[in-house]
């Protein structure tokens, strides 16, 4: 029956899919003391909804007042959705909204999506901007470029009204490593747990490895190691069948 609906309705499958499985995974690797714990809730919005064809609404959540909801926004004429950031609060802080909006990326990533817009509506939209959105630049698109030109960070972030993009691209793998990675270490550095759980620099570090080693980007395995080693194979056998016409 699944394979009968709109590919729209597949990829979102495969989304709903990839967001379950790292909720899996952070459940038997537990990285946040109790009562915090990482949850998930997502729902499909199918028809006409701001001239969407359908969207995805995804919110992971450590407790009700920490939580990234993004949605997945499908629009008639394109093939994959745009991804926007609705919204990142944590009233436990330690950096636990950047874990969460990386999680996020991250599955948004794997699945091939390659724009991720929101409104940087922080307090310190300036500070924010270099910190937890530092992937993100600011969104020229549909604004004069002209006159964002020559202006300070502060002045386009007001001029474009917060309003910030993020460019997918092979890049962004390396970044958010990093950036997990550097946000254990801050965890470790500490020393207190109230927050983290011990275990949470090792059940990172693990959920990366196993990411890494999987592979995955788009909804399916990379392919080019076997396509090169297919090659390679034709050649040797084009080079030993010269071998054998010589002899």
């Amino acid at each position: 029956m699944a394979s009968n609906l709109p590919i729209k309705h597949r990829f979102f499958a495969r989304v709903a899919r990839s967001v379950r499985e790292v909720v899996s995974f952070f459940t038997d690797h537990p990285v946040v003391v109790a009562p915090l714990t990482l949850s998930v809730s997502i729902e499909e919005r199918s028809g006409r909804f701001r001239n969407l064809t359908s969207s995805l609404s995804v919110v992971l959540r450590l407790n009700p007042d920490t939580f990234c909801h993004v949605l997945y926004l499908l629009h008639p004429m394109e093939s994959l959705p745009t991804v926007s950031i609705q919204y990142i609060t944590s009233d436990v802080g330690e950096g636990t909204g950047t874990f969460l909006l990386y999680l996020q990326l991250w599955v948004a990533y794997r699945m091939g999506i390659q724009d991720v817009v929101l409104e940087n509506e922080t307090d310190d939209p300036v500070r924010a901007a270099r910190g937890i959105y530092e992937a993100f630049e600011v969104e020229e698109r549909g604004k004069n470029r002209t006159a964002l030109r020559g202006q300070s960070l502060a002045e386009k972030l007001h001029t474009v009204e917060g309003a910030m993009r993020l460019r997918m691209g092979p890049w962004f793998e390396a970044h958010a490593v990093k950036k997990l990675e550097g946000l254990m270490d801050a965890v470790e550095n500490r020393g207190v747990y109230t927050v983290w759980s011990e275990e949470a620099p090792a059940s990172v570090s693990r959920w990366l490895r196993e990411e890494k080693q999987r592979g995955f980007r788009g909804g399916g395995r990379r392919t080019t190691h076997h396509r090169r080693r297919k090659v390679s194979m034709t050649l040797r056998k084009r080079s030993s069948a010269r071998s054998s016409s010589k002899r």
